[in-house]
């Protein structure tokens, strides 16, 4: 099938009876989790299609043996954005979908974009450091990806990811930018927007959304009133690789009410200071967080 034929299929099938191509399970998938039964959680963002660094990081902290899980009861948090930049989108993918009830991730901008348009020019670009998806998929198989109807699942998986994840007192989405809203009326929100629009939406989207804001915190660091609204002490959040001031690096406000967790990782423009970090918390008792490398080294950050 070309490009073009690819683009009338999905016209089509979107625009049939004004219905979004990709039916959701709100029950079984809400649009925000919700955990209150977590102790620990490890944190990372924006994998885009680098597999080996993700699994090379996860291993030097002891949470993956191949593509068995080793944490324990602790869950793995992946803030989006899988897919597109690096060579293995299906890879990172697939890892994740491996280890199961260990791992939470959440939508980011790309995957959303990609099951709203799969011939979107961040999910068809080539060249280095610009391996879209369907560079991987071909146009056939990345058509039934994008309207979850492939054989092996994958669609399917991407669809039902929720925005944002709240564990506690910790909350994690791709963009972060909530707009001051309470989780209960956020999820409403996001599901209504899902359900007229489709994943394209401007709620999930927009320069304004959940997934797709940067700098919506302002100079004054609103994410204080943010974070109180949802009934959390931190946001914790990717899509924004210098958000805080600072490239390659996991930082946090001053109040800890708001952090980045989008360190580039050496595929965003070879701007890249390391090979992979990730934020570690454990949520029992005082919380308290540090930043894991991808020799195992610990630096405490709250």
């Amino acid at each position: 099938m070309k490009l073009a034929s690819v683009v009338w299929l999905f016209t089509c099938t979107a625009s049939a009876g004004g219905k979004p191509p990709v039916a959701r399970d709100w029950s079984a998938h809400p649009a925000i989790v919700e955990r209150d039964d977590i102790d620990e959680i490890y944190a990372l963002s924006d994998p885009h299609g680098g597999a080996l660094e993700r699994a090379a990081l996860l291993e030097a902290n002891h949470l993956i043996a191949g593509t068995s899980w080793k944490g324990g009861s602790a869950v793995l948090v992946v803030a989006g954005d899988l897919i597109d930049k690096g060579p293995d989108s299906l890879g990172v993918i697939d890892l994740l979908r491996r280890l199961g009830p260990h791992v939470i991730v959440t939508m980011g901008n790309h995957e959303a974009e990609f099951l709203a348009d799969p011939t979107n020019k961040k999910a068809t670009s080539t060249g280095a450091d610009a391996a879209g998806i369907v560079t991987q998929l071909g146009a056939d198989k990345a058509a039934a990806v994008a309207s979850a109807s492939d054989p092996e699942g994958r669609g399917r998986w991407l669809a039902d990811l929720p925005f944002g994840v709240r564990i506690k007192k910790w909350f994690f989405a791709h963009g972060g930018n909530t707009n001051g809203e309470s989780v209960a009326i956020l999820a409403k929100r996001l599901q209504a927007a899902v359900d007229k629009d489709g994943f394209g939406a401007k709620d999930i989207t927009g320069k304004d959304s959940i997934l797709e804001a940067q700098n919506w915190y302002g100079k004054d660091l609103g994410a204080k009133k943010a974070a109180d609204a949802l009934g959390v002490n931190h946001i914790v959040f990717g899509h924004d690789p210098g958000a805080l001031g600072e490239h390659g690096h996991i930082v946090a406000a001053k109040d800890g009410s708001l952090i980045k967790l989008d360190v580039e990782m050496g595929l965003h423009d070879k701007r890249a200071v390391t090979s992979g970090l990730m934020l570690h918390i454990k949520t029992k008792g005082s919380d308290s967080a540090e930043i894991l490398d991808a020799s195992g080294k610990a630096t405490p950050l709250l």
